[in-house]
């Protein structure tokens, strides 16, 4: 995914990464099959903000930490 800053990329990628793994539709599209493997490979922010994104996208979709499972890397 390309866009400038601050455009909202990470936000994006974490909210899809958590309905990948979780299998629920968060954004508009099903996830077919349930709940799948994602893997986040993030070249523009450090792996702290990276886990702030993740951890406030968990929040706000009352994901807890056994409803990842492994699924997430």
């Amino acid at each position: 995914m390309i866009a400038p800053g601050s455009a909202g990329k990470t936000t994006f990628l974490a909210s899809l990464a958590l309905s990948c793994v979780t299998g629920r539709d968060f954004l508009g599209k099903k996830v077919w099959g349930g709940p799948r493997r994602a893997w986040i490979w993030n070249l523009e922010d450090d792996r702290d903000e990276l886990l702030r994104a993740i951890q406030a996208g968990a929040m706000y979709y009352g994901i807890e930490k056994h409803h990842l499972g492994r699924r997430l890397s």
